[in-house]
């Protein structure tokens, strides 16, 4: 078995204590003694962390008052240097323990002399009391002594050693405890190789906390290292000179990194891969395609014996591929390497490269009414570099330029070396409707009126009329778009409104709430604030906001002026759970709106073509799809529907929470869909709104943006499905199905099968452009013959909508019948 050094890097924070708190007298006579042993000239007269800091070059401790002794200080950091010369620092006296009961981390540096070189510093702070001292950072450290079976008491997990010598070796008790290891190459690590290691060739890690390896071996040949643990995410090796050594990477299931450098051998079992660098391997053979992540891939095969044509990786995303200094590698230059940010062929025997550079299109048009932020120029062969003021989105094919929301306009940019004009303009025209006399005579002229949202910068003509000369009146309406509102209750007050409202401050502008005139108005390119009177009509009440010869009518919500808590029967939460912010938190155990549900047992399905809340429990499954996104009017009549069928999938697991994401295959709006859940309870927040999810929960996040709006006065509806039959308890008894509010929108729904409940939660809010604003839950329809129900969750005019519903299995309490 072999002995390694662990390196952990660090941040030092300092702050002061009162100086009339004191420490400890064992804490003090602790920290005299390591000032006598290694010329540390900290004050010998102090008695507290800022009297023995007096003097010093930088305050050495990090101290904090005593959690049980209010005439107490403690030292959780303890950070000395040592000086050039010993200098005349008192003896204490003999000990034979350090005692530093809240120490966490011990760092020393540049330690030159030593009192007495056969006492271990490892073994004075290897101590019952020690219960906390974790941290070990040694620089510039000689003749350190670790001996076979530290640490008995200390939790060491991290030891960070530089210039230093460990005698007479880092014991193997010790590297099991460790969480890092990092092997530095200006360390020394004495090995007894006459008796203990004469014919070593097989190192083995098997570290349980092991993340990251780093070696600089230099006096080994012939070995195999093998990683058999699932906690390495990164291996590092470099040999100087050139050694065969073979990497086993056993379990190494979350092994993302590998960086070699003169290690002359095989790698075996490696997968899942986003960084690989095999440098001066003498390497003959491509590393397969089975090595590596399907997310971004840095690859870097330099100074090796590589040969022939660049082999197919062109199902990996390439960051970066450097394969220079390899003469024997010839051939075409595939056209997926002109995707990767960074390459590098120097001194191969490349001899074509791909065709020249080529532009998707130079004129861009946006269309609808929210003002665009930017366009994407692609092609091919584009370049590595990014003309200013375009940001690279990826290399060599796309580059996104920024307009700031100006209308229309053009820029010349030059692309590898190719100077081009690209233009864009904003086409916001919508026409609603045409009024005119239906009944036309020849030589007669007549007026049409076109309705709808134009731009008063433009010339518009009329065509497509045969016979009769037509003289066209436009009506030309500003783009008034309201995104969010603030809330507001029925007493009234200040209200505050988010879109888009123009940007001429002399514009006439007025706004009604509820048919009340709203005073002091502020307005603001995208902002409108004023003031209303109550009092105000509970519920839904309409909101006009005119600007010039332009207006917006849509609703806004109106919340009674003391609203209720919602907990319940007497706010109990049905004695399984507190009320907090007018809503239940339940305990361990238990669901629902009311803490009345136990948690159940249900298993989350994943569907891996359409977002779908699904659980299996008790050989039935619940299924909550979205069903498709909808533009409806002031009359919920759907004038736009948009296909919600065809996704594409990504899992990306972040420690013990999973995130499903779904992308719907248009080419616009952009559609993503987000089903997130964890093992654990979670607290969350949304919309300004917390939310206490127990484990296994379900929570559906689906941003839309982009939405091309055909009116002013539409609204988005994002429609899901379910399937409800009858549903009845144990007794026969009708069991309630839609939780509603006071102005009967959905807060929750619960389906029963068997005693076991599919529980949705619904909020009243979304976020609108990046502001939370109220929304509306509702049932839209149920077939009574298959039980599908449709519920639709609406937004305002956003560019950005994000809804956000969550999901759980529960189990209902059944009682006796009567």
């Amino acid at each position: 078995m072999i002995k390694y050094l662990l390196l952990l890097v660090f941040s030092l924070n300092v702050f002061q204590i009162s100086s009339q708190l004191v420490l400890d007298q064992n804490v003090v006579a602790s920290i005299k003694w390591i000032m006598y042993q290694y010329s540390i000239p900290l004050n010998s007269n102090g008695f507290n962390c800022s009297t023995l800091a007096e003097g010093y070059i930088f305050d050495p401790f990090i101290c904090s008052p005593s959690p049980t002794n209010s005439s107490e200080e403690i030292v959780t950091r303890f950070s000395p240097n040592g000086v050039n010369t010993p200098g005349t620092i008192p003896n204490p006296g003999p000990i034979t323990k350090l005692y530093f009961p809240d120490l966490e981390t011990f760092q020393m540096n540049t330690i030159f002399y030593i009192k007495d070189t056969t006492i271990s510093l490892f073994e004075m702070f290897d101590q019952p009391e020690n219960k906390k001292l974790k941290v070990f950072s040694l620089s510039v450290f000689p003749n350190l002594i670790m001996k076979d079976g530290f640490p008995k008491y200390i939790p060491f997990n991290n030891l960070y050693c530089s210039v230093c010598s460990i005698s007479p070796y880092v014991a193997n008790s010790a590297l099991t405890h460790m969480s890092t290891l990092t092997w530095d190459g200006n360390s020394i690590v004495d090995f007894d190789q006459n008796s203990l290691y004469p014919n070593l060739s097989t190192i083995k890690e098997n570290f349980p906390e092991l993340n990251n390896f780093y070696s600089s071996i230099s006096y080994m040949d012939n070995s195999i290292i093998t990683f058999d643990t699932n906690s390495i995410k990164s291996i590092n090796i470099n040999h100087t000179p050139a050694r065969n050594t073979t990497i086993s990477l056993g379990r190494a299931t979350n092994l993302l990194a590998l960086y070699f450098r003169n290690v002359r051998g095989s790698v075996e079992k490696a997968k899942n891969l986003n960084k690989l660098s095999l440098n001066y391997q003498n390497l003959t053979i491509w590393p397969p395609i089975s090595w590596f992540s399907t997310t971004k891939v840095q690859i870097d095969l330099s100074n090796n014996l590589l040969a022939g044509n660049i082999p197919d990786y062109s199902s990996l995303v390439l960051g970066a591929f450097n394969v220079q200094n390899n003469p024997g590698i010839n051939g075409r230059i595939p056209d997926y390497i002109c995707l990767v940010e960074s390459i590098n062929f120097l001194n191969t025997s490349i001899t074509e490269a791909p065709d020249l550079i080529q532009f998707d299109k130079t004129n861009f048009i946006f269309f609808g009414n929210i003002p665009q932020s930017a366009f994407t120029i692609t092609g091919k062969n584009l370049g590595y570099k990014a003309p200013p003021p375009t940001i690279l989105v990826r290399a060599n094919t796309a580059f996104l330029y920024y307009v700031n929301g100006v209308k229309a306009g053009s820029v010349t940019l030059t692309f590898n070396n190719k100077t081009q004009t690209f233009t864009w303009y904003t086409d916001v025209t919508q026409i609603s409707y045409a009024n005119f006399n239906q009944v036309m005579l020849p030589n007669v002229t007549y007026n049409l009126g076109i309705f709808g949202t134009f731009d008063t910068t433009l010339t518009y003509s009329v065509s497509d009329f045969e016979t009769v000369l037509i003289r066209v009146n436009f009506s030309i309406l500003a783009s008034i778009i309201v995104t969010s509102y603030s809330p507001i209750n029925r007493n009234g007050g200040a209200f505050h409104i988010d879109g888009f409202f123009g940007s001429n401050p002399e514009i006439t502008v007025s706004v009604y709430l509820d048919n009340k005139e709203c005073k002091d108005i502020v307005k603001r390119n995208l902002t409108i604030d004023c003031n209303v009177a109550g009092p105000l009509t509970v519920g839904y009440v309409p909101l006009l906001v005119t600007v010039g010869d332009g207006s917006s009518l849509t609703t806004v919500k109106v919340d009674d002026a003391v609203i209720p808590n919602d907990c319940g029967e007497a706010d109990k939460c049905s004695g399984n759970g507190v009320c907090i912010e007018k809503k239940c938190k339940c305990n361990e155990g238990y669901g629902g709106n009311y803490c009345d549900l136990k948690l159940g047992n249900g298993t989350i399905v994943t569907n891996l073509t359409t977002p779908s809340a699904s659980f299996v429990a008790e050989n039935v499954q619940f299924d909550f799809n979205i069903y498709s996104i909808q533009e409806v009017d002031s009359s919920d009549n759907v004038v736009k529907e948009l296909n919600v069928t065809q996704w594409r999938f990504r899992n990306d697991t972040e420690g013990e929470i999973t995130n499903l994401y779904y992308y719907l295959n248009v080419s616009y709006p952009n559609v993503t869909t987000m089903i997130q859940y964890s093992p654990k309870e979670r607290t969350v927040e949304f919309a300004g709104i917390t939310s206490y999810l127990p484990p296994n929960s379900l929570k559906v996040s689906i941003t839309i943006t982009g939405w091309l709006f055909r009116s002013n006065l539409n609204v988005l509806r994002v429609v899901f499905n379910t399937k409800i039959e009858d549903q009845v308890d144990e007794c026969g008894d009708k069991l309630d199905i839609f939780g509603t509010d006071i102005n009967n929108d959905l807060k929750y729904l619960r389906i029963t099968k068997d005693k076991t409940v599919f529980y949705g939660s619904f909020l009243d809010r979304i976020m609108s452009d990046g502001k939370p604003t109220a929304t509306r839950n509702q049932v839209i329809s149920t077939d009574k013959e298959t039980g599908m129900t449709l519920i639709g969750i609406q937004l305002p005019q956003c560019y950005d909508c994000i809804i956000d519903p969550n999901f759980s299995v529960l189990v209902e309490n059944g009682g006796e019948c009567v």
